[in-house]
C-alpha cells in the first residue's frame, strides 16, 4: 500500500528506554539466556490515534538488559516502557492523511558484555475512516457583542488557504464556517479566545455553519453544503489552541483539524468590526462645518465630525474620525458652551449614544471610526462628557472625554470655529466684519404705504434705496455689485401725507404684528424661492442672485423727517452673526399709497426686483470623502 505522511518523513529515531531484569536466582550457578519476542504480528489504530500497547514476553531477563523501540515514522512516538509490565505504551498521532497508513516498529533487547541482541518486529496499521480529512492551517473569527440565544455568539472559519489583506477568501479555499453559541463574555476584550470544552450540535447555528469551496477564480462558491451535525473539541495549552472537529456534511464525515493561534476579533451583534483600544483625536478640523439636523424650538440637534488627519491622506496609518450627534438649547447663531453628557434623554447638554442600525449596518449617534492598515472598526460611545467654551473671538475648545461600553476612551482636544449654518431663524448674512454702507452711492429711492396692514394701530412704510445697477429686461438682477438697502417699519402716524413719522425704530418683537414705533427684522423665506423680506442689505450679485447680504435683527433706525418730503436716516443695525450694518443719508424719500389696492401684492409695485439669496445646495464634496471612504472598509467576516 502506497504511504502517505501529514510531515515530511525524517531519518529512522530510536525510542530508548530501559528495562531492569531480576538477579540470577539464588541457589543456581548460572543465568539462563534471556528469551524475547513481540506476543503481536501486527497492531491495528484508529483515525484519531492515542495510545497503543505493544504487548511483549521477555523470560529470564538479564540484570543489564535494554529494550529498544525504533520507527520508520515520525507519527508513533513517545515510547513508555515502565508504565504497563509486558507492554511498550506508544502514541499515534491522528491520521490527518487521505488512506490507510503503516508504522514498521522494531523492537530490541540488548544485553551482556558482548551486546548480544534479541530482535522482533511488527506492523502498526492506522485505519483512515473519514470521507474528508483536512488539516487548516489559517484561522479567523469573531465574537459577537451583545448577542442573545438562539443567536451564535461565535463564528470561526476554517480554512486551508487562507484571505487575502482585504479579508476575502482567496481561490480554491476550502472553508468551514462555524457558528456557535457559548457561555460568558470574554475575560479580555483585546484578547478574545474561544472557550475550551465540546461543542455539539446544538450549539450550532444551522442556517449560518456551512462548508464551502472557492472556484479557481475565487469570484464564487463553487460548492456549499450546511452542516447537519457535529463534534467540535477546543484545548489551548498557551496561546495554542487545538480545534478538532469531526462534521457531518451532505451524508459525508469531514474530520477537520486546526492548531496554533486562535485570536477572535470583536464586533456587534450586527456584525460589524467593534474598536477595543483607547483612541485620541489629533490633527485637524477636516469637516468643512457642522450640520443642523433638527429642532423643536427648544432643542436642537447638531451633528458634528472631527477627525485626526492621516499621513498623505494613507488611511493605511492609524486614523480616528469622531462623529457627534449633539443636543443642544436652540439658538440661531451657535452651539452655546457647556457640559454635554452622553445619554438617550434627547434634553439639552447631551449627546446620544453610539448604535448601529440594524437595517442599513449604518452607525448613527456618538461613535468614532477605528483605521488602522485599510481596516475600520468602530467605537460606540456609551459615557462621557464634551466640555464646550467659546471665547471673546468666538473661537470654541471642546475637551473631549468619552467611553465605549469595553472602557475603552475616546478622547481628545478642538480648538477653532464651528459655525453652524442653516438653524431655521438663523441670519443670512454674508458679512465677515463690520460694514458701512455707501450711502452716498445711492440714486434711487422708491416706497409704498400700505395703511395699518397689521392692525396695530400704526403705518406700515417700507422703501427701497440702490445704487446704480443693471437690470434685464426679464427683471433677473445682473451680475456685479451695488448698494441696496430696504427698510420696513411701522410708524406712529397712519397720515399717509404726512409722511414717516420722526423718531427711532427698533426691531419688532413680534414680526407677525409689528407695533408703530418698530421695524421688522430681515428673513429670507422658507418657501424655497429664498426671497429676502423685511430690512435687510445687499451688495453684490452673482448668477441673479444675492451673493452678499445681511438682515436687520438689532440695533436702532433714527428718522427725521424734515417736513418737505426729505428725511435724515441714520442706522446701525445688528445682522445676527455678531456684526454692525450702519449708514447716513439725507434725501427725498417718495411713496405711492396702495390702501386703495386691498391686498395688493407687492409684485405689482413699478419697477420692482425680487431679491433671492442662490438656493441652499450642500458644500461640494471634497475628492474623498473620507466617512464614505471609511465606512466602506469597516471590517465584517472574511467573505467572497
Amino acid at each position: 500500500m502506497k504511504k502517505f505522511y501529514l510531515l515530511p518523513l525524517t531519518a529512522v529515531f530510536a525510542l530508548v528506554g530501559a528495562v531492569s531484569c531480576d538477579k540470577t536466582p539464588s541457589g543456581q550457578d548460572e543465568q539462563p539466556d534471556p528469551v524475547f519476542e513481540i506476543s503481536e504480528n501486527a497492531i491495528q489504530a484508529t483515525a484519531d490515534g492515542g495510545q497503543y500497547e505493544i504487548p511483549y514476553v521477555l523470560v529470564n531477563p538479564a540484570e543489564d538488559g535494554v529494550l529498544e523501540l525504533t520507527s520508520d515514522v515520525d507519527w508513533v512516538s513517545d515510547p513508555d516502557y515502565s508504565s504497563k509490565e509486558g507492554a511498550i505504551i506508544v502514541t499515534v498521532a491522528p491520521n490527518y492523511e487521505s488512506a490507510d497508513r503503516n508504522a514498521n516498529l522494531n523492537v530490541t533487547y540488548t544485553y551482556g558484555e558482548e551486546g548480544t541482541v534479541l530482535e522482533d518486529q511488527l506492523v502498526l496499521h492506522q485505519v483512515y475512516q473519514y470521507d474528508v480529512n483536512i488539516e487548516t492551517g489559517n484561522f479567523s473569527g469573531g465574537y459577537f457583542y451583545g448577542r442573545e440565544e438562539p443567536q451564535a455568539n461565535y463564528a470561526i472559519y476554517l480554512t486551508d488557504l487562507g484571505t487575502d489583506e482585504y479579508g476575502t477568501f482567496l481561490p480554491g479555499c476550502t472553508v468551514y464556517r462555524l457558528d456557535f453559541r457559548a457561555e460568558g463574555e470574554p475575560e479580555d476584550w483585546t484578547n478574545i479566545t474561544i472557550p475550551e470544552g465540546t461543542y455539539t450540535f446544538d450549539v450550532l447555528d444551522e442556517l449560518t455553519s456551512f462548508y464551502g469551496k472557492v472556484n479557481a477564480d475565487g469570484t464564487a462558491w463553487e460548492t456549499t453544503a450546511y452542516i447537519t451535525d457535529c463534534t467540535i473539541n477546543v484545548t489551548r495549552d498557551g496561546d495554542n489552541t487545538v480545534i478538532d472537529g469531526v462534521l457531518t456534511i451532505d451524508d459525508k464525515i469531514h474530520h477537520v483539524y486546526y492548531e496554533g493561534p486562535a485570536k477572535a476579533d470583536l464586533y456587534s451583534a450586527e456584525g460589524i468590526g467593534l474598536s477595543a483600544r483607547d483612541l485620541e483625536l489629533v490633527g485637524t478640523h477636516l469637516s468643512a462645518k457642522p450640520s443642523y439636523v433638527d429642532d423643536n424650538g427648544e432643542v436642537m440637534i447638531i451633528s458634528l465630525n472631527f477627525a485626526g488627519t492621516p499621513e498623505n491622506d494613507d488611511f493605511a496609518n492609524p486614523y480616528v474620525q469622531l462623529f457627534i450627534e449633539l443636543y443642544a438649547p436652540y439658538d440661531s447663531r451657535e452651539i452655546l458652551p457647556g457640559t454635554y453628557t452622553i445619554g438617550d434623554s434627547q434634553e439639552a447638554y447631551t449627546m446620544y449614544p453610539g448604535y448601529i442600525d440594524p437595517a442599513t449596518l449604518y452607525c448613527f449617534g456618538t461613535y468614532a471610526y477605528d483605521s488602522e492598515n485599510y481596516v475600520v472598526n468602530v467605537a460606540l460611545a456609551q459615557e462621557g462628557t464634551i466640555e464646550v467654551s467659546k471665547d471673546e473671538n468666538d473661537i470654541y475648545t471642546l475637551e473631549i472625554n468619552l467611553k465605549t461600553v469595553f472602557g475603552n476612551t475616546i478622547t481628545g482636544t478642538y480648538v477653532g470655529e464651528l459655525v453652524v449654518p442653516n438653524i431655521p431663524g438663523q441670519s443670512f448674512s454674508t458679512l465677515t466684519d463690520d460694514y458701512t454702507v455707501k450711502m452716498d452711492e445711492i440714486d434711487y429711492c422708491f416706497g409704498s404705504y400700505w395703511g395699518d396692514e397689521f392692525g396695530t394701530g400704526g403705518g406700515h412704510f417700507d422703501w427701497s434705496m440702490e445704487g446704480p445697477f443693471e437690470q434685464n429686461p426679464d427683471q433677473v438682477l445682473t451680475d456685479g455689485t451695488g448698494e441696496y438697502v430696504e427698510f420696513d417699519i411701522v410708524c406712529n402716524s397712519l397720515d399717509y401725507h404726512a409722511g414717516i413719522s420722526s423718531g427711532t425704530y427698533t426691531v419688532a418683537e413680534n414680526p407677525e404684528a409689528p407695533k408703530p414705533g418698530e421695524f421688522i427684522p430681515g428673513t429670507r423665506s422658507t418657501t424655497g424661492m429664498n426671497t429676502l423680506e423685511g430690512t435687510f442689505y445687499t451688495g453684490a450679485y452673482e448668477g441673479g442672485y444675492v451673493s452678499v447680504a445681511a438682515p436687520a435683527v438689532g440695533g436702532e433706525l433714527e428718522v427725521t423727517n424734515h417736513g418737505d418730503g426729505t428725511y435724515t436716516l441714520k442706522f446701525a443695525f445688528e445682522d445676527g452673526m455678531g456684526h454692525i450694518w450702519d449708514g447716513e443719508w439725507t434725501g427725498e424719500l417718495s411713496f405711492m399709497d396702495w390702501t386703495w389696492l386691498l391686498g395688493a401684492p407687492e409684485k405689482s409695485r413699478p419697477n420692482y426686483v425680487e431679491r433671492r439669496m442662490a438656493p441652499d445646495v450642500e458644500a461640494e464634496e471634497s475628492s474623498v470623502d473620507n466617512a464614505a471612504e471609511l465606512r466602506s472598509m469597516i471590517k465584517t467576516l472574511p467573505s467572497l
